[in-house]
């Protein structure tokens, strides 16, 4: 995941598959960076404190790439990954527990 161009890049064999757009933290809800893995999955709509997230998959304790209805082209999540709902319905198989998440500016 690219902070800087908020985008996610899905690598298969060096090759890049899939460009998506994401929105990611804000200002003072920084999305983390380093190198982490999928945790756990929820395969349906979750409501947290701080919203809904469609289909998470947890990178980072409460940190998750999910489907949102918002995803503007610029950072305004509270720190977790947004991609449109639709988006996520063909990502959420691709994105194994165990996979390798890196975020980097």
């Amino acid at each position: 995941i690219d902070l800087s161009r908020q985008v996610l890049l899905l690598i298969r064999d060096n090759e890049v598959q899939w460009t998506i757009p994401v929105a990611t933290g804000a200002q003072g809800t920084r999305t983390p960076t380093g190198s982490f893995s999928i945790q756990r999955k929820l395969p349906y709509w979750r409501e947290s404190h701080l919203g809904m997230l469609y289909k998470p998959a947890y990178f980072y304790g409460g940190y998750a790439i999910h489907g949102s209805h918002s995803v503007p082209p610029y950072p305004a999540s509270h720190g977790c990954v947004r991609v449109a709902v639709s988006t996520m319905d063909g990502l959420y198989p691709l994105l194994p527990v165990g996979m390798r998440v890196d975020i980097y500016y």
